[in-house]
């Protein structure tokens, strides 16, 4: 209990989660993964998804999420992983997903809509090990 204490001292330990957030890994039939840039904040390129609202679930909320970003209904086939960032109190919920209805499409204002650049597309990894992105990122992808 020692260790605990010492750790809420410091404002390190806290038994809620700010936000809770669910985002889907959709890949194509070759292997690739569908990024979206958002059209908020920083601009971040990432899977789709978002926030969990006050008293739904986290099935419920990856279902509008991505119905709301890319106009798309999808089939969550497993949970990918369960990731956090405890200095923030954030706790983010990764799934697997297919594509079950719709062509995916930049809706605004969630996903950034540009003349110029797509804002929502499949890439493949640069590497086997995997994209060198972040849940978030602000990098060119591309």
């Amino acid at each position: 209990m020692g260790r605990v204490a010492e750790l809420g001292s410091l404002g390190l330990y806290h038994t809620h989660v700010h936000s809770r957030c669910v985002f889907a890994s959709i890949f194509d039939d070759t292997g690739r993964i569908l990024l979206v840039r958002h059209g908020y904040g920083l601009r971040h390129w990432s899977t789709p998804g978002g926030r969990v609202e006050p008293q739904e679930s986290p099935i419920a909320a990856l279902l509008r999420e991505v119905n709301e970003e890319i106009a798309c209904q999808i089939r969550i086939t497993h949970l990918i992983g369960v990731y956090a960032k405890p200095y923030r109190d954030d706790l983010v919920l990764s799934f697997a997903a297919t594509i079950v209805a719709g062509s995916p499409q930049a809706c605004l204002p969630e996903i950034s809509i540009s003349p110029s650049r797509r804002e929502i597309r499949f890439l493949r990894s640069p590497s086997p090990g995997g994209f060198a992105l972040g849940m978030h990122s602000t990098d060119a992808v591309g």
